[in-house]
């Protein structure tokens, strides 16, 4: 089974202030390099179990897409990302093969490989055509979609992400720790999440 493991990393920045927030020191390496660490990770211990995995990171930042290209990813251009999320969904599903598309966001450094393997597992042996994760409390990302959805992913507009085609719909969760649901979207919450996980 194709899995296609996409990186979404062309957002705004727009809450954080000044900087691009992927960039900003998390533990002594930038953001968003704990991301690629974890899908990484993860990808290679799909492929060991004879999943076909292709690791793919968009951004319309070179500097993120660099460090996207030394941990093995293939590297998207989205410049139309900054009128909205669906520009890099669009984007990222014309670089995929066909299978399983999974969407993660590029500021949870929290997050575990390991949750990332059960989340595409679980969802697999599930039946169901799409899951996601969950803390308990609240739901999150990142989220899988099988091939069935991938009209409906081509078809967003703006701002709308993925998770509003789950809406009525059935589909598996997968429990994660908390923190690592946590993403770094305001500075505050960079802060606070940093302090989580010293």
């Amino acid at each position: 089974m194709n899995l296609n493991m996409i990186i979404m990393a062309a957002g705004n920045s727009s809450r954080f202030a000044l900087e691009n927030k992927l960039l900003a020191e998390f533990h002594g390496k930038p953001l968003v390099y704990h991301i690629l660490s974890a899908v990484r990770e993860a990808g290679e211990l799909l492929a060991r179990e004879g999943f076909l995995v292709k690791l793919i990171l968009v951004s319309r930042y070179e500097s993120v897409m660099n460090l996207g290209r030394e941990q093995g990813f293939y590297c998207v251009w989205s410049e139309e990302s900054k009128d909205g999320i669906s520009y890099t969904i669009k984007n990222g599903i014309k670089a995929c093969d066909g299978g399983a598309f999974i969407f993660f966001t590029a500021d949870q450094p929290c997050l575990k490989g390991e949750s990332i393997v059960r989340l595409i597992k679980e969802t697999i042996a599930s039946g169901l055509s799409a899951g996601r994760v969950s803390d308990g409390e609240r739901e999150g990302n990142p989220v899988i979609f099988m091939e069935e959805y991938r009209e409906a992913l081509i078809g967003l507009s703006g701002d709308m992400g993925g998770a509003r085609l789950l809406k009525g719909k059935k589909y598996h969760v997968c429990q994660i720790e908390a923190r690592e649901l946590c993403d770094a979207d305001t500075r505050e919450a960079f802060l606070e999440l940093s302090k989580l996980s010293e």
